[in-house]
């Protein structure tokens, strides 16, 4: 009895096409999610950087208000502008013009510098960053400490008294016309006691590492291929990222100080016909503390490399730039 071997290339054919099947869904399965993955780093990266560049640009925004609000409230239990009235005959006054003028554009400035910080350094550094990692390919970031508000700028306002002095005339015509003022109303002053003043470092300042985490799932998206066939749930895959902003200069914003003005003194060594002297001035350092809004102004300038980089037009400020992200996340 002879057997009938047709028919069997079939099952191997079978078996054979379906293992190439499997072996190709799992190949473009694979190459998927590695290049959904690369992408997906890429996003968290940019949405990082660009989270960090807008925190520093505005540090500059509020830096360089700090400094003009710096000057406007130099020694801030005088604040004076001149205000002059003259008329002929004798005439004795005080007026409140500039003084109120001058409450106005301080509480501006801080205002701007509140605004400021709550968008630059708060909702639209987010909603900048999340849009940038969208365009790239991801559904979603968040920063890894949400408690601890990652997208603060980290400054805190100086408080403290202001006074706003108005300005006071008194002339009078006998032979010819005397004006003494404008000057200061020693009895005509409006006091703003522990108020807002500038922005200057809080505790943690340094601390500005932002970790940020891109997400993307696949629940209404045909990958992976044959799922359901296959029994696969939809994966979700994540990428870290971690950037700051930083300043070569200096923080450009003053710490939180009790002192005026301090003054340190550095001396040099010289000889001079065998003798010794040790106490010879070679120079001396001024600090603007606490208590002297030229203590912001001075931050400022040195967060930009002193007057001779401001001069040139060659002058620093705050940057951003990717870090790495750290135990026990490494990328």
């Amino acid at each position: 009895m002879t057997k009938n071997n047709k028919g069997q290339i079939i099952v191997f054919a079978l078996l054979s096409i379906f293992s190439l099947t499997l072996f190709w869904i799992m190949t473009i399965n694979i190459a998927k999610l590695i290049r959904d993955r690369i992408v997906l780093q890429n996003a968290a990266d940019s949405a990082a950087q660009t989270a960090s560049c807008i925190r520093a640009r505005a540090l500059n925004f509020i830096g360089s208000l700090n400094f003009n609000l710096g000057l406007l409230l130099a020694i801030p239990e005088f604040c004076w502008w001149p205000h002059y009235e003259c008329n002929n005959g004798y005439h004795w006054n005080s007026s409140d013009k500039l003084a109120k003028l001058y409450e106005k554009t301080v509480n501006a400035i801080i205002k701007s510098q509140i605004d400021i910080n709550k968008s630059y350094g708060g909702g639209w550094a987010y909603l900048e960053a999340n849009k940038v990692a969208k365009n790239i390919g991801a559904d979603k970031i968040y920063p890894l400490n949400k408690s601890e508000e990652p997208f603060s700028l980290k400054l805190q306002r100086n408080k403290g008294d202001i006074w706003y002095w108005n300005s006071f005339n008194c002339g009078a015509t006998l032979l010819q016309h005397y004006h003494f003022g404008p000057v200061p109303d020693f009895f005509n002053i409006n006091k703003k006691t522990n108020t807002s003043r500038w922005y200057q470092q809080s505790k943690d300042f340094y601390k500005k590492k932002l970790i940020i985490i891109a997400e993307k799932k696949y629940e209404k998206s045909w990958f992976p291929l044959a799922r359901n066939l296959l029994g696969i749930k939809p994966p979700v895959i994540y990428a870290i990222s971690a950037s700051r902003p930083y300043n070569k200069y200096g923080p450009m914003f003053p710490p939180e100080t009790d002192h005026w003005i301090n003054f340190k003194l550095k001396t040099k060594n010289i000889e001079i016909f065998g003798y010794k002297f040790d106490v010879v001035p070679e120079k001396i350092e001024i600090d603007f503390g606490g208590k002297a809004g030229l203590s912001a102004s001075q931050a400022w300038l040195d967060g930009v490399g002193g007057p001779y980089n401001l001069l040139s037009g060659k002058y620093g400020g705050w940057d951003a730039q990717l870090v790495d992200v750290g135990k026990p996340f490494l990328h």
